[in-house]
C-alpha cells in the first residue's frame, strides 16, 4: 500500500486546533499562492498584516479558530472566495 506523502497530508492528521508554522506555510501556499500570500490572507482573517506575518514566523501561535477553519477549507478543497461567500449576510427576498 502506497503512502501519501503529500504536504496536506499531515495536516489532516494532527488536532484540528492546532497548526504548526510549517503546515501554515503550506497552507498558505495552498490557498492563497503567490508574492502578496501574507496580505491576503490577513484580510480573510480581518487581521493587521503584522500577526499573520508573525504567524508565519513562529512569533505568535497559530490561533485555534484559524487552524481549524484553514483545515475544513484545505479538507474540503474550499477556496477563500468561496468561504467569503458563505459567511457574507444575505439579503430577504434575494
Amino acid at each position: 500500500m502506497r503512502r501519501n506523502t503529500s504536504p496536506m497530508a499531515t495536516i489532516k492528521k494532527r488536532s484540528p486546533s492546532y497548526m504548526t508554522p510549517s503546515e501554515f506555510q503550506t497552507v498558505l501556499n495552498e490557498l492563497w499562492p503567490g508574492p502578496s500570500q501574507v496580505t491576503r490572507a490577513a484580510k480573510f482573517f480581518h487581521r493587521d498584516l503584522r500577526t499573520v506575518r508573525r504567524w508565519k514566523n513562529k512569533h505568535l501561535p497559530i490561533p485555534p479558530e484559524a487552524a481549524m477553519l484553514m483545515r475544513v477549507m484545505i479538507t474540503q478543497g474550499l477556496l477563500p472566495d468561496t468561504v467569503e461567500r458563505f459567511a457574507a449576510p444575505h439579503k430577504k427576498g434575494a
